[in-house]
């Protein structure tokens, strides 16, 4: 099961990741993990390349991460916002169709 984590301090997402393996098909087949991967690679581009909004980005085989590095200026970068609220309408979006295969958690940090 791929478990997407969002982390929010109040009504400001500051991060999110995305780790685990859907197990829809065999890796490398697994449509499920290609739409939250394409929607997790298009969020981080666009909080840094677009809203221009630092960010810790870290990723590996299992897991991708993105920590937004919130200055006081950037802290409400409606862009950025926008991204990851949309990001988050997605993977609830594949989560509701793969309820078994994906996993949605919304932690208050």
């Amino acid at each position: 099961m791929t478990s997407v984590v969002f982390q929010k301090t109040g009504e400001r997402y500051v991060g999110f990741s995305v780790s685990g393996h859907a197990a829809y098909d065999a890796a490398g087949s697994d449509i499920v993990c290609a739409a939250l991967s394409s929607a997790t690679q298009l969020t981080a581009n666009g909080i840094t390349e677009v809203a221009g909004v630092s960010a810790h980005i870290s990723v590996d085989e299992k897991t991708a991460a993105v920590r937004l590095r919130m200055t006081e200026e950037q802290a409400e970068n409606p862009v950025a916002q926008a991204f990851c609220s949309a990001f988050f309408l997605q993977a609830e979006s594949i989560a509701q169709e793969y309820p078994t295969h994906v996993k949605i958690i919304l932690m208050e940090v």
